[in-house]
């Protein structure tokens, strides 16, 4: 498979004056990261219009001498930075010393620099937290998947066994257990895929050009949001560019995408941005494999508008939203097949934070979420439809008021309506299908929830944090309280030992709940956390992080399917109720270790290994096994190298001893049989590497960016999880499939 992508960037602005005829000034200056406040090397500065062009030291400088008096445009390019443009006034005789702050990955360049500080970034509450900023997400979310949530795939803790899948886990979780966060709002996971449709793939459905940055936070955390037992990933919309419109297209092996943004208001009050991409995997597949019985595409908008309504007074609105159409065209052969599923999703946020004098930062969120999904069969006749909403206020407040205590409280309501309908039909001598049942009916709750917690540094090189979370919900009459208690003890810049324990309990989502009738409602999911690590700074760059961590959970969903087993050497299927019950209790346990380098040039990125061993009890049997996502070995690393201003290369590699079938089966794939004990049997060892080059061309004030990727670079079969049957002989087929095989793709860019 070849994927081709394109990107188009041009700032709208104003046209500059032709050259002055003055005498010549010139220009010098320093270019840093915006982020950090790092010089940057390799860096090359144009002055338009100029002919004039240099590259930046060791330290950031750069000299242009000789540049022609009046209005000039200089820009400024590195590989992994955005192109960044800065008008300046060259005077006659005068020289002109600048600052020029470059913003990586896709984030649009400003005139001011924000520095967090490299060589000492701020502790992290939880003990084990990882971010990756805009630059990695560009890197890792592949240029033929175009997926950020790939991205966190490659993350250290991280595992995921399926190619065509956007899901992943961590720590031997379920991803139904983690929970998702956009802007600082708990939000539905957002991908494209189609509901109650097994064996297809899914995608983010949030552009990586929008996002400014994604972190993961796993076991023993301070919980603001609550209703996960799982880690939580955080992401962030980036605002507009302040400075002027801009508009960038993008091109792909798989999908087509556009970003506008610019000002708002007068004085750079304000900034809006926008988003619309649009997949055509299903095109390119139908004309690269003949074979391929499914078609899926998808498209997705994202937005968000910022305004600073006075200095302390700041309205956030943003929305992310999409629409995905899987369509069967193998031939049918029964008529509860699904042939056309369709699935629209939407979040809308609506955010005004205040500052209260000089202590006291509140913020209130408006939010609305809602999934609808829609299967049909052959003849179009409705096989199931569900419209999940959730609407919600919540309002959070921050209290400093003293340098060594923080305060953080918040509340939250939710209301949860969702209406569900299934119909079963039967296959008739003429063809058409013949309704045999109908199901339908709605659901409906109320959650609220509040937290409040305190971070209080008694010493400079101790810090605690300590709060509990309280929720309830109305269908179930459940009530949770969530504590938690971390610790920071950091003798020096070099030097921090994090521990960490607490609570945590989920709720059942709506589409999980039984209709209405005589069945019981699943009652609450608990997970216990316990984390201790060491952060080690090696060098101003590099850092080792070693941890180890233990959860408990307890009354874990298990959904309770027919399965075919060995009963008494003979295949059996037991008789199941198809609904979810809290029948499983997991002891997940294991060390991560970590080593990171972040710098403005050289070689950076990460290498982790994860040790670890998750079991599951079953309550109803007492049976004890392996459970699903129980991997003994772990690796995840990404590197990428800057060569100079103009080229970079990076690989990403991962590798897993794997996961369990989940069955009755025994043996290695492809030769499984049916067996007594459930997960006996894990799929082979999964390796992927990953390769990216890319390389920019200049000409005039313009840039030409050419890269390549190799997939599955080694040409391994790896192998995912399947659907599978087991014969009345007891042979097992169909549990496994292959994964990706060696996919080279390139693009370009071009920006002017």
């Amino acid at each position: 498979m070849f994927g081709l992508g394109l990107a188009l960037a041009s700032p709208v602005r104003a046209q500059t004056p032709p050259p002055s005829s003055s005498p010549a000034g010139a220009v010098h200056g320093r270019v840093v990261d915006a982020d950090t406040g790092d010089a940057l090397a390799d860096v090359l500065v144009i002055a338009e219009d100029a002919d004039q062009r240099a590259t930046t030291d060791a330290s950031g400088r750069f000299v242009l001498d000789d540049v022609p008096a009046g209005p000039r445009t200089l820009v400024v390019s590195r590989v992994g930075y955005a192109l960044a443009r800065r008008d300046v006034v060259v005077g006659p005789g005068q020289t002109l010393d600048v600052t020029l702050p470059l913003t990586s990955g896709a984030g649009a360049y400003t005139e001011q620099v924000t520095v967090r500080g490299a060589d000492a970034p701020p502790r992290a509450s939880a003990p084990v937290e990882f971010r990756m900023r805009s630059a990695e997400l560009q890197e890792l979310r592949g240029v033929l998947a175009d997926d950020p949530f790939r991205a966190i795939q490659a993350m250290p803790g991280v595992a995921t066994g399926d190619d065509f899948r956007a899901e992943f886990s961590v720590r031997g979780s379920d991803f139904r257990q983690m929970g998702f966060s956009v802007d600082g709002v708990p939000a539905p996971w957002l991908v494209h895929g189609p509901r109650a449709v097994n064996d297809t793939g899914t995608v983010a459905m949030v552009n990586a050009d929008v996002l400014s940055e994604i972190g993961l936070t796993s076991g023993a955390q301070p919980q603001p949001y609550g209703n996960r037992t799982g880690a939580w990933v955080q992401s962030a919309l980036r605002e507009g560019s302040r400075d002027a419109v801009r508009l960038t297209g993008s091109l792909s092996g798989t999908g087509a995408s556009a970003v506008a943004e610019g000002p708002l208001g007068t004085g750079r009050r304000g900034a809006w941005l926008a988003s619309i991409r649009k997949s055509y995997i299903d095109w390119l597949i139908a004309r690269l494999d003949l074979d391929e019985t499914s078609e899926f595409g998808f498209t997705d908008v994202q937005s968000k508008l910022v305004f600073d309504v006075s200095p302390r007074h700041q309205l956030q609105l943003a929305g992310v939203g999409g629409r995905s159409r899987y369509r069967e065209t193998d031939e049918i052969s029964s008529p509860n097949d699904i042939t056309v599923a369709e699935t629209t999703t939407a979040l809308l946020m609506g955010t005004w934070r205040a500052t209260l004098g000089q202590h006291v930062v509140v913020t209130q969120r408006l939010t609305w979420a809602g999934v609808r999904y829609e299967n049909t069969g052959g003849a179009s006749q409705l096989l199931g439809r569900g419209d999940e909403r959730t609407a919600g206020y919540r309002v959070d407040a921050t209290l400093v008021p003293r340098p060594w205590l923080t305060a953080d409280a918040g509340a939250a309501v939710d209301r949860d309506t969702a209406d569900f309908t299934f119909q079963q039909f039967s296959a008739s001598s003429l063809g058409a299908p013949v309704l045999r049942s109908i199901s339908a009916w709605p659901l409906e709750r109320w959650r609220v929830g509040g937290y409040a917690h305190a971070r209080l540094t008694p010493h400079r090189v101790v810090t605690f944090d300590a709060g509990s979370r309280l929720d309830r919900e109305s269908r179930g009459d459940a009530a949770s309280a969530s504590p938690w208690l971390l610790a920071r003890w950091s003798p020096s810049d070099r030097v921090s030992v994090a521990a960490g324990a607490g609570l945590a309990w989920q709720i059942a989502d709506l589409a999980l709940l039984p209709p209405t009738g005589p069945y019981a409602t699943p009652g609450l999911e608990r997970s216990r956390s316990a984390d201790l690590s060491a952060d080690l700074r090696l060098s101003r760059t590099l850092g080792l992080q070693v941890s180890l961590y233990d959860r408990d959970e307890s009354g874990t969903l298990r959904y309770d399917r027919p399965q075919p087993r060995l009963v008494n050497g003979v295949v059996r299927t037991p008789p199941a109720t198809n609904l979810w019950t809290n029948a499983i209790d997991v002891n997940a346990r294991g060390l991560e270790l970590t080593l990171r380098r972040t710098a403005a040039s050289g070689l950076v990125g990460w290498v982790s290994y994860g040790y670890g061993t998750t079991r599951a009890t079953d309550r109803v049997t007492r049976v004890r096994y392996w459970a699903d996502f129980d991997q003994r070995h772990q690796v995840n690393a990404y590197l990428s190298q800057r060569l100079g201003a103009r080229t970079n290369v990076g690989a990403k590699f991962r590798y897993g001893s794997n996961w369990p079938i989940p069955a009755y089966v025994a043996g290695t794939p492809p030769a499984l049989v049916a067996s007594a004990r459930r997960n006996e049997a894990r799929l082979p060892v999964y390796a992927r590497l990953d390769l990216r080059a890319s390389r920019t061309f200049h000409w005039s004030t313009r840039r030409l960016t050419l890269f390549a990727e190799v997939l599955n670079a080694l040409g391994r079969d790896n192998l995912g999880r399947t659907s599978g049957t087991v014969r009345p002989n007891g042979i097992a087929t169909g549990y496994t499939e292959s994964l990706f095989p060696r996919l080279p793709s390139a693009g370009l860019r071009v920006e002017f």
